[in-house]
């Protein structure tokens, strides 16, 4: 394994119409001379609520939703399963810390937490829950809101078009966390990983990511691989009609223009090994190729499935890149802001809807597992964060083994910056931690952020109410 530089390296995702990569790699020079110039800010906290909470308990958490103003009554009457279950929880403790909490247009995170009486610092559940569910699409609630909560707060989201979407997601949360399976069965979990021909960046992922991960995932769960060659669409659906608790997915994820009649449909979808290569495949990418939302069966009971997806757009697209060319403009990326159509189909699947997907906003790059100068891939955060699901740990407190990263990087990065002002600059070094920074703060949960992984216990005879 080679050390990575920007310009050995080209992010993830294929542009479905000419068949080749999104974009280009960046220009180190160009990005380490705007950044110097412009600075990149304060570097972020990691979350953590205060070291007397367990984040298991929400009664000791709290837990709340966040609807936008104005949002629809029905939305909220069809997820009233869940609602009524979350507040049984967290109302069992001494101090009540179920709130229902609005978010108003133009809101910066600043203004929303001063407005429940809370800066910045650990979570102060009395004031504002640590777990957090916003309601609503980006347009309705930004992304840049979801991004700057999680840093400190354990944050997901709901979209959809319709109350009945809701209504089955809430039905699905509640039908998996009242049941209940044996100590002896251990979770079922997947891997899926092409390594399409000719092309690095899928070789790289499924070789340095997927299948170390699957290894170290091994101690804890049954784990199906489907790697490289046997990573191929009707793989994919074949897994997912019998849904596994815990899905692993890297790949390209697709990209179309903003004006493009796939976009809406197709973005973020996971291409599967099908697909022959940059040097074989010339023109649009045929969907037989990879697998999208509309390639869910209707009929398939997704059981509370929890699946983690890193591809580029896999959760959602921003309207202009976070990763634009020094010298540019940020790019439009879409007429506005959307959660891609694959998870959404995921979590309001009406034959039994799955409970959380994490995926990406934006590109996602090979920073996430590995780093210049070493010979071993960096998969601690993955392995970190998945093994903490499959120990039925809340998935919005496991991804704060992504939290902790992001942080990491970007203080280094914001030290590497003030090092470059009082001598010589590292170009490589400052583009390649601040690539890597944007790369890290990529992860979105979709999903409330309290569920996990069906619990095991020593017999069946018990179920919760």
């Amino acid at each position: 394994m080679t050390a990575m530089t920007l310009d050995s390296w080209v992010g993830n995702g294929i542009d479905g119409d000419s068949g080749g990569y999104l974009r280009p790699p960046l220009d180190a020079s160009q990005l380490a001379s705007n950044l110097l110039k412009n600075g990149f800010g304060a570097p972020p906290q990691a979350r953590m609520p205060l070291p007397s909470i367990d984040p298991d308990d929400l009664s000791a958490t709290g837990w709340g939703i966040v609807f936008p103003d104005g949002s629809d009554p029905a939305v909220r009457a069809a997820l009233a399963p869940l609602l009524d279950r979350r507040r049984q929880e967290v109302d069992s403790g001494r101090i009540p810390r179920y709130r229902e909490l609005t978010y108003y247009p133009g809101e910066t995170k600043n203004r929303f937490l001063v407005r429940h009486g809370v800066g910045p610092g650990p979570v102060m559940p009395d004031r504002l829950p640590y777990y957090l569910l916003l309601v609503g699409n980006p347009g309705e609630i930004p992304f840049a809101v979801q991004d700057e909560l999680d840093v400190q707060y354990a944050v997901g989201r709901l979209d959809f078009e319709t109350a009945e979407d809701f209504a089955h997601y809430a039905r699905a949360v509640v039908t998996a966390e009242r049941e209940r399976l044996t100590a002896e069965s251990k979770p079922r979990a997947a891997v899926f990983a092409p390594a399409n021909p000719d092309d690095r960046a899928t070789l790289l992922t499924a070789r340095y990511l997927a299948g170390p991960l699957a290894s170290e995932l091994a101690s804890r769960a049954t784990v199906e691989r489907l790697l490289e060659d046997a990573a191929r669409k009707p793989a994919l659906d074949r897994l997912l009609r019998a849904a596994p608790e815990l899905l692993f997915a890297a790949s390209h994820g697709m990209g179309f223009a903003a004006d493009h009649k796939r976009q809406a449909a197709g973005q973020g979808a996971l291409l599967c090994q099908d697909w022959p290569g940059p040097r074989v495949a010339t023109g649009p990418v045929a969907p037989d190729h990879y697998f999208a939302g509309a390639d869910l069966d209707p009929a398939v009971d997704l059981g509370g499935l929890i699946a983690c997806l890193f591809a580029c757009y896999s959760a959602g697209t921003p309207q202009a890149s976070r990763f634009p060319q020094p010298g540019e403009e940020r790019r439009s990326l879409a007429p506005a802001a959307f959660i891609a159509d694959l998870p959404r189909r995921l979590l309001s699947h009406p034959g039994g809807a799955a409970q959380a997907v994490i995926g990406r906003v934006d590109r996602a790059w090979g920073y996430s597992f590995l780093w210049a100068g070493t010979q071993q891939a960096q998969i601690q955060a993955f392995s970190g964060a998945l093994g903490a699901m499959l120990d039925s740990r809340r998935v919005g407190w496991a991804l704060e083994c992504f939290a902790q990263r992001y942080s990491e990087i970007a203080v280094a990065l914001f030290m590497a910056l003030e090092r470059a002002r009082d001598s010589e600059v590292d170009e490589d070094e400052i583009a390649s931690l601040w690539t890597a920074a944007r790369d890290a703060r990529g992860w979105v949960l979709l999903g409330d952020p309290a569920v996990r992984l069906r619990q095991r216990i020593a017999s069946t005879s018990r179920t919760d109410p």
